[in-house]
């Protein structure tokens, strides 16, 4: 089957970002990317920013996205790491909100530098656990929650997805993956990132996690929205 996607422009593997601003996308197309989480991905680096791992030239390049957040890790010589942390998401009409794989309106991001001797730790958190061994997962779950890990190399390109790790614990390698995901969020204190990010995005509801959505508007406001969707 084949799939509409956005055209972006090829992002080498260079590194500028700086303090943290949010970016938005406009006139982003409908793209229906149900069903493909790979192409999701690629395409979110792509509405970002950051360069395609695919493509990469780094000795080790690897990216954990969550639903609405991302780390990026890389060296070139095993001694000196960088990193980033990435904040996304996209407004959606409420009325629209059974359709989770549509990027509607417009695509807001927002980038910040992670500090090396973090970035190193993160590097030594991922290979400690084995994280890359992990096969891709088929498991299902509630929540529709998912991790993907984006793993590069100059000879060799992953891409891998578990669903709703924090659902299927009993299982040790979904057991590692959700570790890793609860490690990462206190290392970078991400959901009060994320939380500041979608604050400062103009009023409105945009994509959370799984099947959630964030509406940072008043109560009033956001009644105003939900009689027009019934209508």
């Amino acid at each position: 089957m084949k799939y509409s996607l956005i055209i972006l422009p090829i992002l080498i593997c260079a590194k500028s970002f700086g303090q943290a601003e949010i970016t938005a996308v406009t006139n982003v197309e409908k793209v229906s990317i149900a069903g493909n989480t790979h192409s999701r991905i690629r395409i979110y680096a792509g509405c970002i920013g950051l360069c395609d791992l695919a493509a990469s030239n780094d000795s080790l390049h690897f990216r954990f996205w969550t639903d609405k957040q991302a780390v990026d890790i890389w060296t070139n010589d095993f001694i000196h790491y960088e990193g980033l942390l990435v904040n996304y998401t996209w407004s959606s009409d409420h009325s629209e909100s059974e359709s989770m794989c549509i990027l509607h309106n417009f695509f807001y991001s927002s980038v910040k530098p992670i500090d090396p001797v973090k970035a190193k730790e993160v590097y030594q958190l991922f290979s400690d656990s084995l994280v890359f061994e992990i096969p891709e997962g088929n498991l299902t779950g509630t929540d529709g929650y998912g991790i993907r890990i984006e793993n590069s190399s100059p000879t060799n390109y992953s891409e891998r997805s578990y669903f709703c790790p924090s659902y299927n614990k009993e299982i040790r390698d979904y057991r590692m993956i959700d570790y890793l995901d609860k490690k990462l969020d206190s290392m970078f204190n991400m959901e009060e990132d994320w939380k500041d990010f979608i604050e400062g995005l103009p009023d409105g509801c945009y994509h959370m996690e799984g099947l959630r959505y964030y509406c940072n508007m008043s109560i009033f406001k956001r009644t105003i929205m939900l009689l027009k969707s019934a209508f």
